[in-house]
């Protein structure tokens, strides 16, 4: 999401706009607002414009659409890693990974502790990786991002792990690394497909007529708060006493207050929307965060 969200009718009004925010800073209630899980059945319906799982490990790219922002997603969804984050990946951290699966004898939905070398506040970190996932994103550093990076023609290869399409999709940026620009973008282009938006009107800070956009529901950073919601409602059914704090510390945040200040208001509208499918829904939570 280049802002996280189409607020700005066209490039002339962004430093009129940008001035005006600053004026006065955001509401707790315009704060929470923001928080916008997903719901599975949401999920995927965006994942399936994002493009398809990676095939099994050893079978090739041929014929394939792209997986890449696709994985990109399951990420976020699954660890609850910020943009930036997804972003600062490098494949040697995902062949650590594979090799700690492979000589561990790790399967399926085991969740595998990935340190982070770039966080928000530049504080370290780690997440929980899937195996499933693991052997995805490996998937894509053997084929497609291998077919990226020769697409390229000579550079020398990045260190990312998400690099930019093959050059017939791409152009003249193939084989380098994306940016928090592309994640955005492509996250809410699929939510548009996928029907979840919406058509607000503006008015045009220069001469003061309407405008009308068609904008995402949802941006990238909506899975971050999705993984949290959906974390916190799968440890409260399997007995946790303390929720809260499972999210606190995989979210990795430095105090609870903040977690919960951020979700408890949002959380019984969203048990209200799931309410009637909540054995599915568990199952399929369980599922993607590896409990």
């Amino acid at each position: 999401v280049n802002t996280d969200s189409l607020t700005l009718v066209h490039l002339a009004s962004r430093a009129v706009e940008s001035r005006r925010l600053q004026v006065m800073p955001p509401s707790r209630a315009q704060n929470v607002d923001r928080i916008r899980p997903l719901t599975p059945a949401r999920v995927r319906a965006i994942f399936q414009q994002l493009g398809p799982r990676p095939p099994v490990e050893d079978s090739s790219v041929a014929g394939l659409e792209p997986t890449r922002d696709r994985l990109m997603a399951e990420l976020a969804l699954c660890t609850g890693l910020r943009r930036l984050e997804v972003r600062s990946l490098t494949r040697w951290q995902i062949e650590e990974l594979v090799t700690t699966v492979r000589r561990d004898g790790l399967e399926g939905d085991t969740a595998v502790p990935l340190e982070l070398r770039r966080t928000k506040g530049q504080r370290a970190g780690k997440v929980f990786v899937p195996v499933w996932l693991i052997h995805s994103l490996h998937w894509y550093i053997r084929f497609e991002r291998q077919g990226a990076f020769v697409s390229a023609g000579g550079r020398i290869e990045p260190t990312a792990l998400f690099l930019n399409h093959q050059r017939n999709l791409a152009n003249d940026n193939a084989g380098l690394p994306i940016t928090d620009d592309t994640i955005s973008r492509v996250f809410r282009e699929a939510c548009i497909k996928a029907g979840f938006s919406r058509q607000p009107v503006r008015i045009h800070p220069l001469d003061g007529t309407p405008k009308t956009f068609i904008e995402a529901q949802h941006t990238y950073h909506d899975l971050r708060h999705t993984f949290a919601v959906w974390l916190y409602l799968a440890e409260e059914t399997a007995g946790n006493a303390a929720p809260w704090k499972t999210v606190q510390t995989r979210l990795r945040h430095a105090q609870l207050s903040t977690t919960m200040s951020t979700y408890l208001s949002t959380l019984d509208d969203y048990k209200a929307e799931i309410g009637r499918n909540m054995r599915e829904f568990h199952r399929e939570v369980r599922e993607r965060v590896g409990l």
